[in-house]
């Protein structure tokens, strides 16, 4: 005879037991990965997966949904069937939907056993079109419907997502600009700046922890660059950028990549702003690319090359190069008296630093910045429009 305490000790061991099984057993649809992340352009591959099936299964109903402004569906095969499924038997398997919902859908046909334990249900393949924050976007199934051998609902336990994190595409380029003041001959600009230039950019107070490494070249100053798809249409985008004393930009990490997002193919008129010389836009749009080894050169000291007249859009130098007209104390777009009286008769005689009116780069303000550089282009205006 089983005494009364032995017997209730297996009790309990034996429903602990079954506790345990039926934990282990919950059952998960679940998307293979938790978080992507990916850069804009990039193509994705999402398989959403089944485990912990202990009864048989013989088809499924699943909403997928996804945000359509970052992603979107590759084409009409974006949808591929899993194994999980057609392992057991042929099946039927479609989706269907529009731009950020789908439904998809697989049954097995005729009589045959469902299946069990853990598989695929069905991929599918997404693109971003958008980059996103920090916090990405969701794939999620807001609904799941399981049908067992009498088309009986099977509940499920768990039902788990994903994120997808999207980064923009840097746009590479070569872009080539000189300043009148600094420039020296031969395709090369003074550095006597260095030493003094500010950690925050002079154009929108963007800071940096300290300069970034170019040798073996040398930054001449801060430059603001802006883009537009138009002649005259509103900037997309407008970021900071250092000169080098060779004339070619940097990013503020040294490198030729801008952080804007960029669609391959899109080409942009290229608008370069200086503090105190005047602005220039390209002649002509130009596209970008997505790799610095496959950049193009877009070099805006050749004739043609600047939108306005010759002459008036930059100046010709005595090499024949083009440069930004200096002797925009103000940064207003046009060289009048006011620069000479509110800046340069105010920063005359201070000691060697960073001054709007030292319009040749030198460290100081003297009659050399008025009579060498804003006296001959008193007048001028920048071309921008």
């Amino acid at each position: 005879m089983i005494r009364r305490s032995t017997f209730l000790s297996m009790l309990l061991i034996a429903l602990c037991l079954v506790g345990w099984q039926s934990l282990s057993a919950a059952l998960e649809i679940y998307m293979d990965q938790s978080q992507y992340h990916i850069r804009n352009h990039e193509v994705i591959r999402v398989d959403v997966k089944i485990r912990g099936a202990a009864t048989e299964i013989r088809g499924y109903q699943i909403e997928f949904d996804y945000d359509s402004e970052h992603l979107e569906i590759v084409d009409g095969s974006a949808f591929e069937e899993g194994g999980f499924l057609y392992e057991n038997g042929r099946t039927q398997f479609y989706a269907i939907g529009e731009p950020g919902h789908y439904q998809v859908a697989c049954s097995i046909l005729g009589l045959t056993w469902g299946s069990m334990g853990s598989g695929t249900l069905f991929s599918v393949y997404l693109q971003a079109i958008k980059s996103t924050d920090a916090n990405g976007t969701d794939l999620v199934m807001p609904n799941i419907i399981l049908r067992g051998p009498l088309n009986n609902s099977i509940p499920v336990d768990e039902i788990n997502g994903s994120n997808v994190i999207i980064d923009g595409l840097d746009a590479y380029a070569d872009i080539k600009a000189f300043l009148e003041g600094p420039y020296l001959s031969n395709g090369m600009m003074s550095h006597n700046l260095t030493d003094v230039l500010p950690l925050q950019s002079p154009y929108d107070n963007e800071a940096i922890a300290s300069l970034p490494d170019v040798s073996p070249r040398y930054i001449v100053d801060w430059v603001q660059v802006q883009l537009r798809l138009t002649e005259t249409g509103e900037e997309e985008h407008t970021f900071n950028a250092f000169l080098l004393d060779n004339g070619y930009l940097v990013n503020t990490e040294g490198t030729n990549g801008y952080a804007i997002d960029y669609t391959p193919g899109t080409s942009y008129y290229i608008i370069v702003r200086h503090r105190n010389h005047l602005g220039i836009m390209s002649a002509q749009p130009h596209e970008f690319s997505i790799t610095p080894e496959t950049a193009p050169q877009i070099d805006l000291t050749v004739l043609g090359s600047i939108y306005g007249p010759p002459g008036y859009g930059a100046k010709q130098l005595s090499d024949g190069v083009l440069a930004l007209f200096a002797g925009d104390a103000d940064g207003d777009g046009q060289i009048y008296n006011n620069d000479m009286n509110d800046y340069w008769l105010v920063q005359t005689g201070l000691y060697f630093g960073y001054h709007t009116a030292d319009f040749d780069f030198d460290g100081w303000v003297y009659n050399n910045d008025l009579n060498v550089y804003w006296r001959p282009n008193i007048g001028s205006q920048s071309q921008i429009p």
